[in-house]
């Protein structure tokens, strides 16, 4: 059994650059589990009568600082991989963007 549909000429790089943000995005969300814990563990281990914890948020700030690099990559890749099918697929995108924000505009859209 496959889970992945038969390729399609035109648009390659849009499903591996979703798969790639997927995946990204999927490493990017386990680190935060790590991170939390680095900062609310310690709040909860302490004694109800504490008034200050101190807490680590270095690993918060590298997930939150190494988010955007993590999920531009991707992108940056397919751009080298498929530069015409990643154009093509970019001027549509604000094609669509400009005729949605249109829609917008005269009251017809969401």
């Amino acid at each position: 059994m496959t889970t992945t549909p038969p390729p399609t000429p035109l648009h390659p790089a849009r499903r591996r650059r979703h798969a790639r943000l997927i995946a990204a995005l999927t490493n990017l969300i386990g680190a935060c589990p790590e991170a939390a814990g680095e900062v609310y563990g310690p709040i909860a281990a302490a004694p109800p009568d504490q008034e200050g914890v101190e807490v680590e948020t270095l690993s918060c700030m590298r997930v939150a600082m190494s988010g955007p690099l993590l999920l531009d990559l991707p992108r940056s890749e397919d751009t080298a991989r498929w530069p015409a099918a990643v154009t093509r697929e970019d001027a549509v995108s604000r094609r669509t963007y400009a005729a949605r924000c249109r829609c917008r505009l005269r009251g017809r859209g969401p």
